[in-house]
């Protein structure tokens, strides 16, 4: 079955590939076919919440499968983007382009997820470079959400001193698409599986992160960590302590300089980046589930 996905701006053609599962493409702010899929309950009418996915670098929204069966049982429609450059979306891999291009695109996601589910609660959930762009979002876009949940946002840029910016600034502009910054899938998750994973599946993307991805990615720290008192949104922040991909101390910086009323911190001890693909990802999970729960 193809069904039109939304009016106003393109937003293309989703395809339900079967009960409880669509997806399709979008023309994106860079010009780019922008890759989208959703979980839905079986009868949309009961659906009680939205969850829109903010997935990390080199990775793509199908990775949160797991995190969006629970929702979806628990009454929650879910939708994930694949960034430009990532998964099934177009662009060089692992080349996020300009971050307001991104931040764009997941805009028209929440766009068509509220067309679908009108007058229903609408969350953000980022993960890592994800949530760095989910925070570029809410700090620069009025749109009303529900709350904002962040996992292991990439936040805090401490170790990059103002040289290496600057570096990092010269060779974007000569050679953006410069593989610079390995990532080590060994520090992902404590599941050997989830490494292969990592390591082997073909939609990940495998290359050194791009001269102008980690350009922009300082950039918009930067401005985040600027504007982070002006987030109001009730807020969901959720990191492991051994995280050496992320520093953990960038969820911190959030929850304190956040000012809003609601906010919730889980910091897992013994985890590592992928919080919902570690071990314990059920307790992650659970804490997920029962935060969602008293906000709808």
């Amino acid at each position: 079955m193809v069904t039109s996905a939304g009016h106003g701006r393109r937003h293309g053609v989703c395809v339900r590939l079967q009960e409880g599962q669509m997806e399709g493409k979008f023309t994106g702010a860079g010009g780019k076919s922008i890759f989208w899929q959703a979980w839905l309950p079986d009868d949309e009418q009961t659906v009680r919440g939205v969850v829109v996915i903010s997935h990390g670098m080199h990775e793509h929204g199908g990775r949160y499968e797991a995190v969006a069966e629970t929702l979806v049982g628990k009454g929650f429609a879910v939708y994930a983007v694949d960034h430009a450059g990532h998964g099934r979306s177009d662009g060089a891999r692992g080349d996020m382009n300009h971050l307001d291009e991104v931040v764009a695109d997941l805009d028209q996601l929440i766009m068509l997820a509220r067309q679908r589910h009108p007058n229903i609660p609408v969350f953000l959930l980022g993960h890592s470079a994800g949530g760095l762009i989910a925070l570029s979002y809410v700090t620069a876009r009025p749109r009303e959400l529900a709350g904002l949940i962040l996992s292991a946002p990439a936040v805090d840029i401490s170790v990059v001193s103002p040289v290496q910016k600057r570096i990092a600034g010269v060779i974007a502009s000569v050679a953006p698409k410069l593989p610079l910054v390995p990532l080590d899938s060994s520090l992902v998750s404590r599941d050997p599986a989830i490494v292969e994973y990592h390591r082997t599946n073909p939609l990940m993307v495998h290359n050194k992160m791009r001269a102008r991805s980690v350009y922009e990615g300082v950039t918009a720290a930067e401005s985040v960590q600027a504007k982070l008192s002006s987030l109001t949104l009730p807020l969901l922040v959720m990191t492991g302590t051994e995280d050496k991909l992320v520093s953990p101390n960038g969820a911190r910086m959030v929850v304190e300089r956040a000012s809003s009323a609601d906010k919730t911190y889980h910091e897992y001890d013994g985890l590592y980046h992928e919080i919902f693909n570690e071990p314990e990802r059920e307790t992650v999970l659970a804490d997920l589930v029962d935060w969602l729960d008293s906000h709808v």
